[in-house]
C-alpha cells in the first residue's frame, strides 16, 4: 500500500501574507533533493499546478528560503541539470524574465 507523507512549511510573501508550501515524501525519495533544492523545487511545484509556472524572482525565492540569489542561482541549476524543472526565458524591453515550470511526475 502507498503513502503519502506531507509536510507543511510556511513562508511570507512580499506583502506580508503568509503561505505554505508542501513537501512531498516522493521529492526526497523519488528526486533525491534536499535543503534549499528541495524547498525551491516545492515552490515551483506547487505554482506549476496553480498557475502553470513559477515567475517568482530570485530575491523572491531567496526571500522564503533565507539564502541568497546565488545559493537560489545554484539550486536552480540543479533542478535544471537533473532535468525536474524546464526554464522559459523572455524578454520585455531589453530586461530578461524568467519562469519555471515543474516536470510532470
Amino acid at each position: 500500500m502507498w503513502e503519502m507523507t506531507v509536510q507543511r512549511f510556511f513562508y511570507y510573501t512580499k506583502g506580508g501574507e503568509m503561505d505554505d508550501i508542501v513537501i512531498y515524501k516522493w521529492m526526497v525519495n523519488k528526486l533525491q533533493l534536499k535543503g534549499n533544492s528541495l524547498i525551491v523545487y516545492a515552490i515551483i511545484y506547487a505554482d506549476t499546478l496553480e498557475y502553470g509556472k513559477c515567475s517568482k524572482t530570485l530575491g523572491e525565492l531567496a526571500c522564503y528560503t533565507n539564502a541568497t540569489k546565488q545559493g537560489i542561482i545554484k539550486n536552480i541549476k540543479e533542478l535544471l541539470d537533473k532535468g525536474i524543472v524546464e526554464k522559459e526565458e523572455r524578454y520585455l524591453e531589453k530586461v530578461k524574465f524568467c519562469a519555471y515550470r515543474a516536470k510532470e511526475f
